[in-house]
């Protein structure tokens, strides 16, 4: 038995969910996929992740206009996806991590 039951663990969904279990309702919210939503998994986060490092590759290859030199600069895909996963993974689990302290449960379904 739950005071509230929320349906979908995106930014709106786990906001009341937090809120909720500061308010102290045993709550739990009901996610399909994973925490965050579309911007933390799909979106926003991950396509400014890739942009900041195709902006920092630029620099890079430009430095010399600003009297730094680089050489041999490369641009690793593997190196930058994988990145960006850790930076989605290290926020999913942020946002599960703030949950769990609320006590609110989360299911997976």
């Amino acid at each position: 038995m739950y005071d509230l039951i929320v349906l979908g663990g995106g930014p709106a969904g786990y906001l009341a969910g937090e809120r909720a279990g500061a308010a102290g309702l045993k709550t739990v919210v009901v996610e399909k996929k994973h925490l965050g939503g579309v911007c933390l998994n799909e979106g926003c986060i991950p396509s400014k992740t890739l942009l900041n490092c195709a902006r920092i590759y630029g620099e890079a290859q430009h430095s010399k206009a600003f009297g730094v030199t680089a050489s041999d600069v490369q641009f690793d895909i593997g190196a930058v996806m994988s990145r960006k996963t850790k930076v989605v993974q290290a926020l999913r689990k942020g946002v599960a991590a703030t949950l769990k302290k609320l006590k609110v449960e989360v299911v997976q379904g």
